[in-house]
């Protein structure tokens, strides 16, 4: 990607194997876990998909507009802004997940997040 040439799904398995140890080691433990990572495409989310009872999947949505500005307001990340159509064009949106506005505010994100999931608080 730093390269400016986009991930094949062959560049992607030995990443989603390591993310997918990190999930089962964290539910095997009973601890609670956060993975942020794009998982474009169904395909991946299957890989990453452990016990879906246990699981859940959040897709922050965002108008192409404000990702690219974020893009362009990166310093010294690997993906540069001229991937992101290829990025977007390979997006599968995931029908089962708790969609959020990725335009909120972070603190209003995580209080949403956490309220949704019923993280963090006794139940």
């Amino acid at each position: 990607m730093a390269a400016g040439l986009p991930l094949t799904d062959e560049d992607r398995a030995p990443w989603l194997a390591v993310l997918r140890e990190l999930l089962q080691n964290a539910l095997a433990a009973g601890e609670d876990l956060v993975l942020a990572c794009s998982a474009l495409k169904r395909s991946y989310r299957e890989q990453l998909s452990v016990d879906a009872a246990r699981q859940r999947w959040v897709y922050l949505h965002a108008p192409r507009e404000l990702i690219a500005e974020r893009l362009k307001a990166r310093r010294g990340h690997f993906m540069p802004q001229a991937l992101l159509d290829s990025q977007l064009l390979a997006l599968e949106v995931p029908e089962d997940a708790l969609r959020l506005d990725a335009s909120a505010d972070p603190d209003t994100l995580v209080a949403t997040l956490l309220r949704e999931l019923r993280m963090g608080t006794a139940s």
